[in-house]
């Protein structure tokens, strides 16, 4: 079912949106010919990203973070910087890690 845009409400506009910038940003990748089965898309907002660092920080430095304005909205923000925090452990820890494991066997 094809609806006009003036006949979607905000979740199916929403839901249209990513799932079309998606499938845009998957055949760009393979035009160029850099996809990969592990490309990912990422689709966020700076505003929410901002938010969601300084609660982040707040929550770092002790202090009892509120509920995030406009956290509803957030589309890929939260696995964005998830992914980033693993990838970034991974690379500075992962090898030290499973050396100090295989030294202990």
């Amino acid at each position: 079912m094809c609806l006009h845009d003036d006949e979607l409400t905000y979740e199916e506009a929403r839901d249209q949106y990513v799932s079309q910038t998606r499938q845009n940003f998957e055949e760009n990748l393979k035009k160029l010919n850099f996809y990969d089965e592990k490309s990912r898309c990422y689709i966020v907002s700076d505003t929410n990203m901002y938010s969601l660092i300084k609660s982040v920080e707040t929550a770092i430095d002790g202090e009892e973070a509120g509920p995030r304005k406009k956290a509803d909205e957030d589309i890929d923000e939260v696995q964005l910087l998830a992914d980033l925090f693993k990838t970034a452990f991974d690379r500075r820890y992962r090898d030290t890690l499973l050396g100090e494991l295989h030294r202990e066997d």
